[in-house]
């Protein structure tokens, strides 16, 4: 496709077509709505509170799995769960799809029947992108991806076409033409697809000047964001994730539809999947975990050892020990980061708080 820029009236799909579905769960919404720090409770293991909910809904990395080793004390817990009758619910922000995080489960030594639903941001994203593309059927892209190693998302599988053209060398660096772009997508950090399918691997810094430039100079082009989270676990380490690049592009200006937590888009698909129940929502996330679960009056468990277990000075081995350990929280370092990341949250904070999930 050539350079040239051209008109096209975007319709960009709403979110959701029916409103956030409210439960009978009348104890869980009052006591974590007004949950303070002095009444957050520390656990040693979910067994303490699991007779107390019907559904689970499950955060994946830091939570069960570090990005390439599983947790063996959270995989004992999923299990246990799933043996005392709870319902379990995968709600994760993988730009990956549903099936892929599914058999991820089970290669990881989850029961095979004990996930009853897995609900990714990424595979709502192929349904939402399918239906912006139906709107905008000549629409151009500039696609954020990651490259071969980590698993490069197909724009084919989004039925999109057209790529936004892109040009990059050491002389003039990232050469790409704002008023070319109709929409962005973003799926991973590692560099930007280009017209034969291939990713171009660019320095983060570089994909972040590009999105703040873009937004200043086109902030009507909206920013789909595959990953709404920020940081990830990954091994030893924590790797920068699409949330990064949607927050620059957003607090330069521009637009960003978020395809997972904190959003109700990806808590409608997994309680409407669930059913009505007593739930409770883990996760390590105070941005996107416990803030999506307090603005919907769910109960939820946060899981220090995960992102935020440097500043909470825990040592991450022990999470692959499965073992019970005396873990005190520092109220201090928790609302140090609500205020940073979450500050919507206010004086509200999670209704438990765990160093690893185990049972």
């Amino acid at each position: 496709m050539n350079g040239k820029a051209h008109d096209v009236n975007f319709v960009i799909p709403a979110l959701s077509t029916r409103p956030f579905r409210r439960f009978s769960n009348r104890r869980s919404a009052v006591t974590c709505a007004l949950h303070r720090p002095s009444e957050m409770r520390q656990i040693a293991g979910i067994s303490e509170i699991a007779r107390n909910y019907d559904i689970i809904l499950l955060d994946q990395f830091g939570v069960v799995h570090d990005g390439r080793t599983a947790y063996p004390g959270a995989l004992n817990a999923i299990n246990k769960l799933h043996e005392n009758g709870a319902k379990i619910a995968i709600l994760s922000n993988s730009s990956k799809r549903s099936n892929i995080a599914h058999n991820k489960m089970s290669k990881l030594g989850v029961y095979a029947d004990a996930i009853h639903k897995v609900v990714t941001s990424g595979e709502l994203t192929v349904g939402y992108v399918k239906n912006f593309m139906k709107c905008n059927p000549q629409a151009r892209v500039l696609h954020f991806n990651w490259t071969e190693a980590r698993g490069t998302v197909q724009l084919s599988d989004h039925d999109v076409t057209n790529v936004v053209p892109v040009s990059y060398t050491n002389d003039t660096g990232l050469n790409v033409t704002s008023k070319h772009i109709d929409f962005i997508l973003a799926h991973g950090t590692d560099g930007i697809t280009l017209h034969d399918g291939n990713v171009k691997a660019l320095p983060l810094e570089v994909l972040r000047n590009l999105c703040r430039k873009v937004a200043k100079e086109n902030p009507q082009v909206p920013f789909i964001c595959a990953n709404p989270d920020f940081v990830t676990v990954d091994g030893g380490t924590l790797r920068t994730m699409p949330g990064t690049l949607a927050r620059d592009f957003e607090e330069h200006g521009g637009t960003v539809v978020k395809m997972g937590k904190p959003g109700s888009f990806a808590y409608d698909a997994a309680l409407n999947a669930c059913g009505e129940g007593r739930m409770l929502a883990i996760g390590d996330s105070i941005a996107h975990d416990i803030l999506g679960a307090v603005q919907r009056n769910i109960d939820c468990l946060y899981v220090a050892g995960g992102i935020h277990a440097e500043l909470f000075q825990i040592d991450g081995a022990l999470g692959f020990k499965g073992e019970r350990t005396q873990f005190a929280c520092n109220e201090e370092v928790l609302t140090r980061i609500v205020q940073e990341e979450a500050p919507e949250l206010g004086d509200r904070r999670p209704t438990y708080v765990c160093d690893f999930l185990r049972w």
